[in-house]
């Protein structure tokens, strides 16, 4: 059953206009929900360094785009500072948590 949405306007916080409309996807959430379910099962099957280095090619991605993405994200938030953190954090928590992965892979001595 589809219902019929109206456009969301994407209001700029610091001027007030409206920079865009965007189309509500409500319609299709139980189909998504279940595509990424699907989804997560064959990542969970991947080798552990095939997982890292798709991890690491999304931060190498960020990184190439990082101007765009911080500007893109201060116009809609207009938080410029915040908007370099959270691209420039990234790479950083992929990092992180990547090496806690090996690590847990690692068998501790002595146990």
């Amino acid at each position: 059953m589809q219902t019929r949405t109206s456009n969301i306007a994407v209001i700029n916080p610091r001027t007030g206009a409206v920079d865009a409309h965007i189309r509500p996807q409500t319609e299709d959430i139980p189909k998504i929900c279940t595509q990424l379910k699907e989804a997560q099962t064959s990542w969970a099957a991947r080798p552990l360094d095939a997982r890292i280095d798709i991890l690491n090619a999304f931060v190498a991605a960020i990184d190439a785009n990082r101007q765009e993405m911080i500007e893109a994200l201060s116009t809609d938030t207009g938080r410029y500072g915040l908007s370099v953190m959270e691209t420039g954090g990234v790479g950083a928590s992929v990092k992180r948590w990547t090496q806690i992965a090996l690590d847990a892979q690692t068998p501790i001595v002595g146990r």
